[in-house]
């Protein structure tokens, strides 16, 4: 008949085990986070390459493709610009990149969305010619933000175990 014994360590591995199951949610939370600033910060060096252009067409023609944004657009952008708050969907964890709150430019008597411009831009209208900034920011950075996560996770857990 075969014999089974355990060690003297298996306390502490089981010990570590029931850290790590408790601490899962607050690491993956740095990881994620993590990994969206970088994301984040490329973004907002996009929004400031952004070509800026006078949209004062009083006693001028207006151009029929806009190829840019005026500077308060471009302004609420910068400004709008942030992390939403962690979900978790279906067992996947999220955060969203990307624009919140109003600029100051009045269209029409209201105040124009940070996140309709920024739609705009990234994808161009029958008057506003496309520049993408987040998608590219979004390739760009992918490498670099899951290697940043995976040092985040691979240093929480050391820290769990030892």
């Amino acid at each position: 008949m075969a014999k089974f014994s355990i060690g003297p360590g298996i306390d502490k591995y089981i010990s570590s085990l029931s850290a790590l199951t408790a601490a899962t949610p607050h690491i993956i939370g740095l990881a994620v986070f993590e990994g969206a600033k970088i994301v984040t910060d490329e973004v907002r060096k996009g929004i400031q390459g952004l070509p800026v252009v006078d949209t004062n067409y009083r006693g001028k023609e207006r151009p029929t493709m806009i190829r840019g944004v005026n500077k308060t657009q471009k302004d609420g952008l910068l400004e709008g610009l942030g992390i939403a708050s962690m979900r978790n969907e279906g067992g996947y964890w999220n955060v969203k990149v990307g624009e919140d709150g109003y600029n100051n430019v009045a269209t029409r008597g209201r105040r124009q969305a940070n996140a309709m411009i920024a739609r705009s831009v990234e994808s161009g209208t029958s008057f506003r010619q496309k520049t993408p900034f987040i998608a590219p920011a979004v390739n760009r950075t992918k490498a670099a933000a899951e290697k940043k996560m995976a040092e985040v996770v691979d240093k929480e857990i050391q820290t769990i175990v030892n």
